[in-house]
């Protein structure tokens, strides 16, 4: 029989998929937008962001930025074991598209406070962070990892997803991925609506077919380029069970072996595409017991983390009757829920 110790372990979870954007961010913005290049308008929780002459016309909302909010509604999950949450910025805001200056700015602010936010709110939910780097230039991108992790207290970034401005296999971020790989930062790659043409279509599609879609063509391209043969240490965490990488991994490494010879795709990718999967690890985001099933089984449930996506649309409410239901197990499951994100994190358990 168990001991209540534990069984109160068995019982923790932690949730890497979380998001919040602290006020203190958006009133730094509107008593001086100049230096980050940043401008903010609006109210009551709807707040919209001009990042220099782009526009953000999808606003925030309550639970996002007031706090109060935020925490009384996670109330019930930390009465299900709820243990801590890994909290990270909204994906479509972290400033590619700036000057170098403005955007090492931007994400100076918001990591320092992101920073100050988990301190100041020990309780009822301990939180986690990942922060932000400008990723125009991979020597800023450095500095301000290191600053994130070392002086900030936080486990990493969040990158978004195939973005247009930033080509995550250009030699201009190598310094990036090594500094990267020398702090053990987590690196979570999450999607931002919109940025696939075409995917802007009704019945929210958009978000149901083009989020996973990013997540896919950021992964594959990390395998197609040889990012991760140059980096093997990375640690990338994917959103939403990785896109359809795992479902169409077949696809990609047929045709790198059928290019082999000639090199007309220009793949640089030197092991089999099946062993890159491995070398990701994925949140639980898939909604379906089977489909989290078969992801586990095709790379390892060591390799999956319990993901909620708080407090967006999308957030997984069925988040632990998902995994438990999966028919992983107690240990695969306890790793899922728990384990793999303390091992990934670096947390104390």
């Amino acid at each position: 029989m168990s001991s209540p110790i534990e069984q109160e372990r068995k019982n923790r979870w932690i949730d890497v998929h979380a998001h919040v954007l602290p006020m203190r961010v958006i009133e730094a913005l509107r008593r001086n937008p100049k230096p980050y290049g940043v401008a903010v308008e609006g109210g009551e929780g709807k707040f919209v962001f001009t990042f220099g002459s782009r526009r953000i016309n999808r606003p925030t909302f309550a639970n996002l930025v007031d706090e109060e909010l935020f925490f009384e509604q996670q109330a019930s999950r930390v009465a299900e074991g709820l243990d801590r949450e890994v909290v990270s910025i909204w994906s479509e805001i972290p400033g590619y598209e700036l000057p170098p200056d403005q955007g090492a700015a931007w994400c100076r602010l918001f990591n320092e406070e992101l920073s100050r936010f988990i301190s100041d709110h020990p309780k009822p939910l301990p939180l986690v962070g990942l922060g932000l780097a400008p990723l125009q230039s991979g020597e800023r991108g450095a500095r301000e990892l290191e600053h994130a992790v070392q002086n900030c207290g936080l486990k990493g970034i969040l990158i978004t997803a195939n973005p247009p401005e930033v080509p995550l296999d250009g030699e201009d971020l190598e310094p990036f991925w090594s500094c990267a790989e020398e702090l053990g930062a987590t690196l979570f790659v999450h999607p931002a609506v919109g940025c696939v043409p075409g995917l802007d279509q009704p019945y929210y599609l958009g978000n149901v077919v083009g989020v996973p879609t990013e997540t896919t063509f950021t992964a594959a391209r990390m395998v197609a380029s040889g990012l991760l043969d140059r980096h093997p240490r990375l640690n990338v965490l994917l959103a939403h069970g990785g896109g359809f990488l795992p479902y169409q991994i077949g696809r990609l490494g047929y045709l790198v072996n059928k290019d082999r010879p000639k090199g007309a795709f220009g793949f640089r990718c030197q092991r089999p595409a099946t062993e890159y999967l491995r070398m990701f690890y994925y949140d639980t985001l898939l909604y379906d017991s089977d489909n989290l099933r078969r992801l586990a089984q095709q790379v390892g449930s060591s390799q999956l983390l319990a993901g909620s996506d708080y407090p967006f649309p999308t957030y997984d409410d069925q988040l632990l009757e998902t995994i438990q239901g999966a028919g992983l197990s107690r240990r695969e499951t306890d790793d899922i829920l728990f384990w793999n994100a303390v091992r990934l994190l670096g947390l104390q358990a």
